[in-house]
């Protein structure tokens, strides 16, 4: 394939990512056009037939994988905004309120906050973070009332070290 087909099949995963198409469905629609071009072309170029698929599928994977991790860039910047504005109260009222629904949270209810700062600094999926929000979690269903699991927003400070 050329540089400008695999460029195409990059930005076509993409697009599939961005519609919510599942990658499954996608990678099985690919096999069955090189099988139906399989039956039209003669066995000797069946070899040329799967590597141009599989280049095929690995450029649409790549654009599909690069689509799906913009998209967790992008919501862990949002929810990192938001609970910066939410703190800090830097939003009206009105506006966080909205923004909390689309995570999952209603600001007319209680809620309690933890800060914890560290020698070090970390970020999402950091063994820190994870043994953090392990504890909080535990902590929060024994002493809920009623008993039983909560909603925890877990927030690491990006480009943030420790404290002056």
């Amino acid at each position: 394939m050329t540089r400008t087909e695999l460029e195409a099949r990059r930005a076509e995963g993409e697009r599939a990512a961005e519609l919510g198409l599942t990658l499954r469905v996608m990678i099985r629609e690919h096999l069955a056009v090189s099988q139906e071009v399989l039956t039209r072309v003669p066995i000797q170029q069946a070899g040329s037939l799967l590597a141009v698929t599989e280049q095929a599928i690995d450029a649409f994977v790549e654009g599909y994988e690069r689509a799906q991790h913009q998209a967790v860039r992008q919501e862990e910047a949002a929810r990192r905004e938001f609970i910066d504005d939410l703190l800090y109260g830097r939003s009206d009222l009105g506006r966080l309120a909205e923004r909390a629904e689309r995570f999952g949270l209603r600001l007319s209810q209680a809620h309690a906050v933890a800060v914890a700062s560290g020698p070090e600094p970390y970020g999402d999926g950091y063994p820190v973070a994870r043994g953090i929000e392990s504890a909080v979690l535990s902590r929060r269903t024994r002493h809920a009332r009623p008993p039983g699991p909560r909603r925890t927003k877990m927030r690491t400070p990006r480009g943030r070290s420790r404290r002056p």
